[in-house]
């Protein structure tokens, strides 16, 4: 998939928060789904209203995620975004490389990418076993 441009709060944007198109793989699953929904697609977006509009920006998170939150009876609760940091730290601790992370994250430079790894103490604690003399 080719990321070349975005929807934000102020609307369509013609370009990517970097300026440079994104190439993101699919699995099978994922290809599927998304070429059954650009071929039935009545508007220029894959992911439209009924009407063919853009969904609102802010759709999601207010209807849907606030809400399940709620229901979960979360003390605490969490930004969408928070979700991409979960998997981040998840990834890196699971053996994941951080260079290839960084190329699904989309990221320049693996500065950028550090900061979504948020390593737990009990991981730190393994890791610092590996080398033992």
């Amino acid at each position: 998939m080719t990321i070349s441009r975005t929807l934000t709060r102020e609307g369509l944007k013609d370009t990517t928060k970097s300026h440079r198109a994104r190439h993101i793989p699919m699995n099978a699953v994922v290809r599927d789904i998304m070429e059954k929904r650009f071929k039935t697609r009545i508007s220029k977006f894959v992911f439209h209203t009924p009407c063919g509009n853009s969904i609102p920006y802010d759709h999601f998170t207010q209807r849907d995620f606030k809400k399940a939150q709620q229901r979960a009876k979360l003390n605490r609760l969490i930004r969408f975004h928070d979700l991409r940091h979960t998997y981040a730290s998840h990834f890196i601790m699971n053996g994941g490389d951080i260079f290839v992370f960084q190329k699904l994250l989309g990221h320049s430079d693996t500065n950028t990418t550090m900061i979504y790894a948020h390593l737990s103490e009990k991981f730190l604690k393994s890791a610092s076993e590996i080398v033992n003399f």
